[in-house]
């Protein structure tokens, strides 16, 4: 009997639908701190200085995702997800997030009479682009690196290489990495 009530009660529990929480501030926080502490020693070592305010802004990308952001949440959703079976058709996948989207643009042209069903996800909202973003953000920081680094540079050089390092670039891409670990943002099963 014990049993029966054992694989009742587990049943039941697996069929009541439970949100998934994200990270929260603290996950993010704690490993925005363990990668600056990580740095090598030829790396940005003025961002230890910042340590405190980059981990207080590790959850700014999840921020644009907000349902009262639509422009930026139509951009950034995608950002954090790489559903590979949506485009398993695509071999090879291309460099390019504009040749990406442009081939499941082709894709869904060719199957939503077909397939409508799978046609409605063949995009990239469903499919996602993680890995553009990451690459992106990345060269967005390797870019200016040399322009901090230059101290002949004018400071107004350094300071806004410094910025565009620090903000946006290196929140998206710490983001990226870590949605990236995250098996259910690399498959829809």
């Amino acid at each position: 009997m014990r049993h029966f009530l054992f694989a009742f009660a587990a049943a039941a529990c697996a069929a009541v639908p439970v949100p998934v929480l994200a990270w929260g501030e603290r996950a993010h926080a704690a490993i925005d701190r363990a990668a600056i502490a990580a740095l090598p020693a030829d790396g940005p070592m003025f961002l230890h200085k910042y340590a405190d305010y980059i981990a207080a802004s590790s959850t700014m990308p999840d921020s644009w995702r907000n349902a009262s952001e639509p422009f930026s949440k139509i951009e950034e959703d995608p950002n954090h997800g790489w559903f590979k079976e949506q485009f398993a058709f695509l071999s090879p996948i291309p460099r390019s997030r504009y040749e990406f989207i442009l081939a499941l643009h082709d894709e869904y042209l060719r199957i939503k009479d077909s397939d409508p069903e799978r046609a409605k996800r063949t995009n990239v909202r469903w499919t996602g682009t993680l890995p553009y973003a990451a690459m992106e953000s990345y060269g967005r920081l390797v870019v200016p690196t040399p322009v901090c680094r230059n101290r002949t540079a004018p400071i107004r050089l350094r300071v806004l290489g410094i910025i565009s390092a620090t903000v946006r670039n290196r929140s998206t891409l710490r983001s990226t990495a870590m949605d990236g670990w995250v098996p259910i943002r690399k498959t829809i099963r």
